[in-house]
């Protein structure tokens, strides 16, 4: 006679394992039944004495199995292989009588499997494998086939890197118990990594308090503690006044300046008299390089002499602009002149700023690092004052650069020493001492500069005549040449002050005492980080922003 197929015994063995199951069951309500009528007929009917004046003994009947779900079937995925085993070993301990022997165990075991377990369990029963006497030779044989052999080392892994975050620290001891069983760590070695992933609110108490000496009692603490701080933040948000949002307030009218009949206000303000420009008058002004504001030549918007200062420039320091302002002033009335830098053996081609206003020859700071240009301290520190008498905010000058070969056109030359001062829109800057030493010949109407003095023949060209130098009343700039007419728009002169309050000031009204939502934190590069430290000082010193005072 031929072997069944798999299928067939599969089928017999089902029907087998029904058939039991109906049985068991119906025995079970049976029992059941019987042993409540037992209680009713013994309540309602004492017993007789004996005669040897003690009671007879009633017999002990045995307690009726828990119906207990079948276990899921195992298919062969690796993760759920000892799922699988624990729950089969969870029905057969709650149901002994049932699964009384090895013989059922396996085979009811066998009934769960599917796919390539089933069929290797099938070829152990056609072969009569001794493997299938006892539960214990089964799940051993099991083992080396489907239970993952990396478990430990993955189990490792997942617990270095899990953490509680946001979620209550129920649910992060779930997890952690349930990775912690298969590290083969020991109680410190689970107790240091429980304790690195809590919540940092959760590790500032424990480190206030006292971490516990073993893992339960750690859990304990931890548990008790996320309670404590989950209640105080629903009293916290019970207790905060409520107060319903702004929405159809109306903003405050401030009632307008009063301003001196000589001084004009300027034309963007709200209830002046002097309006914006119309689109042809604007148009007409760009196109003739007039001002934006009183329509004359020779300057630009930002500085326009009848112009009145804003509410926020009255009387302000600038720091980042401020050695300029204290010895330049407006940036489109400035005469600027090619130059070339010489030290050592590098050679840079500059645009220098000549200005009479200015105390002494300047040099930007930046400049200076991003060139590597030789500095040195100076003697005597040299304070510097700003137009309106006060000091700079940045202190006096402590740097200037080391002699420096400062040529001009193809004949000029001479040694010269900057100071140092942070000076971004005017670099290099050439003030009175200097014009005063070489008294250059200034032709207006062709733009060009020439040396005719004789300290300039002697000393500086060498007998040789002098040369015409064109030059610009712009400061240099990469601005292509068509976008000429806006250069007040890409000049860095205004940008480090807040605009001024105005009449419809928004606010954004903060529910007292709401929570502070949480956001994701990102991790920055070495020039990121860098560049957002470079932005935050720079916003400190500007007034845009100021330290947090926050708990």
């Amino acid at each position: 006679m031929e072997p069944a197929s798999s299928n067939q015994i599969l089928a017999v063995l089902t029907e087998q394992v029904s058939a039991l199951t109906k049985v068991v069951q119906k025995l079970q309500t049976g029992q059941e039944a019987l042993l409540h009528k037992e209680r009713s007929r013994a309540e309602s009917t004492a017993l007789p004495p004996s005669p040897s004046g003690s009671m007879i003994q009633q017999v002990d009947l045995p307690a009726p199995e828990p119906r207990v779900n079948m276990p899921e079937r195992f298919a062969g995925d690796r993760t759920r292989y000892r799922t699988f085993i624990t729950a089969c070993e969870l029905m057969f301990s709650l149901c002994p009588r049932t699964y009384g022997s090895d013989s059922v165990k396996v085979r009811s075991a066998i009934s769960l499997l599917s796919g390539p377990p089933q069929e290797w369990a099938f070829q152990l029963l056609r072969e009569g494998s001794p493997l299938l006497t006892s539960w214990g030779s089964f799940v051993r044989a099991m083992n080396p086939i489907y239970d993952d052999p990396l478990r430990s080392s993955a189990a490792l892994t997942t617990i270095r890197h899990l953490k509680q975050g946001r979620r209550p620290v129920e649910d992060y001891i779930s997890e952690f118990r349930a990775v912690a069983a298969d590290t083969g760590l020991n109680d410190v070695g689970l107790k240091d990594h429980f304790r690195h992933g809590l919540s940092e609110q959760l590790k500032d108490e424990l480190a206030r308090i006292g971490v516990p000496t073993s893992l339960e009692a750690l859990i304990t603490q931890s548990l008790v503690l996320d309670q404590r701080f989950r209640e105080r933040r629903q009293e916290r948000l019970s207790n905060a006044p409520f107060t319903s949002p702004r929405r159809h307030e109306p903003s405050p009218v401030f009632s307008p300046r009063p301003t001196s009949s000589s001084s004009n206000p300027e034309p963007m303000e709200i209830g002046t008299t002097k309006g914006p420009l119309s689109p042809s008058e604007r148009d007409r002004r760009r196109s003739q390089n007039l001002c934006l504001y009183c329509g004359q030549p020779g300057h630009l918007l930002r500085g326009c002499p009848t112009r009145p200062p804003r509410p926020s420039e009255r009387g302000k320091n600038h720091p980042t602009i401020a050695s300029l302002q204290s010895v330049v002033g407006s940036a489109s009335t400035h005469l600027a002149i090619p130059v070339t830098l010489q030290w050592g053996d590098r050679s840079v081609d500059l645009n220098a700023i000549i200005d009479s206003g200015a105390s002494n020859s300047f040099f930007d700071s930046s400049l200076a690092t991003s060139l590597a240009v030789p500095t040195q301290l100076k003697k005597k520190p040299v304070p510097l004052h700003m137009v309106d008498g006060s000091t700079l905010r940045t202190g006096p000058v402590t740097h200037e650069t080391t002699l420096l070969k400062l040529l001009i056109g193809t004949k000029h030359q001479e040694n010269l020493q900057w100071d140092i001062v942070p000076s971004p829109l005017f670099p290099i800057v050439l003030g009175l001492p200097w014009l005063r030493t070489h008294n250059p010949y200034i032709d207006w109407p062709s733009n060009t500069v020439s040396f005719p003095s004789c300290h300039c023949r002697v000393h500086c060209m060498n007998g040789s005549k002098s040369e015409k130098v064109a030059f610009s009343t712009y400061p240099s700039s990469t601005l292509p040449p068509k976008y000429s007419e806006f250069q007040d728009v890409f000049e860095k002169k205004g940008v480090d002050t807040l605009p001024p309050h105005r009449e419809y000031d928004c606010p954004i009204d903060l529910l007292p005492g709401a929570p502070i939502p949480h956001g994701r934190i990102f991790n920055l590069s070495v020039p990121e980080s860098q560049s957002l430290k470079d932005y935050i000082e720079d916003s400190l010193t500007k007034g845009f922003i100021r330290h947090s005072t926050s708990p």
